[in-house]
């Protein structure tokens, strides 16, 4: 193609009849199959083709020169294109969006609570994002980064906006799975703006067919799970993906949705403030980002399990005026209103891990409606 290409160019640039043409082809190359680009530089590389006038060589000399530069030209263009990235939204519909997600007005997703992901697949030879955040460096959003399944690497995002290479070496003929999961707190919030792939984005894995939801406090956020006695970064040691909740969805084959932060209670939070307790927080998109109200359905959880209490335990160590009976009120209520948006969801209530004295409030909460629903339970249930 490229021999064609170049024998009616050098018609065309230099004003040859196609006798002279051919003939020149003929001379270089030895040959009409090989292309004229290599010819014409083997000919500048032997000084010249045939027995002509030094004026003449050096006249054909130019005109192969320019044509060559003219092929390269075009070759060069033609590979840049063929290598240019592939950038998409992150709300793309090849791509999967786990757990409660921010979605701006420039495409972009935020994210915040731990195990919310991205979730995509792609025949490339890398992946790269763009990721920001507000917070300062001491409360740096992480990620967890899995290529087909195993993990990969952990990212920490810098103050202010940057790319960063989720894979790279990667084979571009087959399909690669890529997750890029959220491991730490809500307030620790990052958005993402762009995807650039260098290749395609391909057809998502379908959605695991169960989904659990996790409503919880730091326990099931995996607030410093990854601590030592010489570590004390919250940020860097909390990892939800080390914490029970993936545990379990693993085990069950489910994805998960988790709604945990740190120091809330289903009354009161550790610090005594009942304000912004988990039942509200419940209730918006993403808290300190989008505090619109939430679509309950948007998703259909089969399992919701509740691990709340451990902070109004520690609150009413130092707040009298936190009683029981409020906690019981909080509880009951909640239940209800889970049962009002998610109608077919068993509700699991699990508390118990760092203190029990909660457990007569909680239970008998729960009991009070589990008589009339066989799929509201206290720590054991049938499903």
């Amino acid at each position: 193609m490229w021999s064609f290409f170049a024998r009616h160019t050098a018609v065309a640039s230099s004003g040859y009849s196609a006798s002279s043409t051919s003939s020149t082809v003929l001379q270089c190359g030895h040959t009409s199959r090989r292309s004229f680009a290599s010819s014409s530089l083997s000919c500048r590389v032997r000084g010249g083709c045939g027995q002509t006038s030094s004026s003449s060589t050096s006249a054909r000399q130019e005109r192969h020169s320019f044509i060559i530069s003219f092929v390269i030209l075009i070759c060069t263009v033609a590979v840049s294109v063929a290598a240019d990235d592939t950038e998409l939204y992150p709300n793309d519909g090849k791509i999967n969006r786990i757990g409660r997600c921010a979605v701006g007005e420039d495409n972009s997703v935020s994210v915040g609570y731990g195990l919310t992901e991205l979730n995509f697949n792609v025949k490339a030879s890398g992946v790269k994002c763009l990721i920001s955040t507000g917070n300062g460096e001491t409360q740096a959003p992480y990620f967890a980064v899995y290529i087909n399944g195993k993990f990969s690497q952990k990212l920490e995002v810098k103050q202010g906006e940057s790319w960063y290479t989720l894979a790279s070496g990667i084979s571009a003929s087959k399909v690669t799975n890529i997750r890029l999961v959220k491991t730490n707190e809500r307030w620790m919030a990052a958005k993402i703006t762009k995807l650039s792939v260098s290749g395609e984005v391909v057809a998502p894995t379908p959605a695991k067919s169960r989904l659990i939801e996790v409503v919880g406090d730091s326990i099931s956020a995996g607030y410093g799970i990854l601590t030592s006695d010489n570590d004390a970064a919250d940020d860097v040691n909390t990892d939800a993906t080390y914490s029970y909740v993936k545990i379990l969805a693993d085990k069950m084959g489910a994805q998960v949705n988790l709604i945990a932060n740190s120091g809330r209670g289903i009354y009161a939070n550790s610090d005594g403030s009942t304000k912004d307790a988990m039942p509200t927080l419940y209730d918006k998109l993403l808290p300190g980002v989008d505090d619109a109200a939430f679509d309950h359905s948007s998703v259909n959880p089969d399992i919701i399990i509740v691990n709340l209490g451990t902070n109004d335990s520690f609150a009413m160590k130092e707040h009298s005026e936190i009683t029981e009976e409020n906690i019981t009120d909080a509880a009951k209520k909640f239940t209800v209103h889970l049962r009002e948006v998610h109608p077919k969801a068993y509700i699991v209530w699990t508390y118990g891990l760092m203190n029990s004295n909660l457990t007569p409030a909680l239970e008998n909460a729960v009991s009070e409606l589990s008589a009339a629903d066989s799929r509201i339970c206290f720590s054991l249930c049938r499903i």
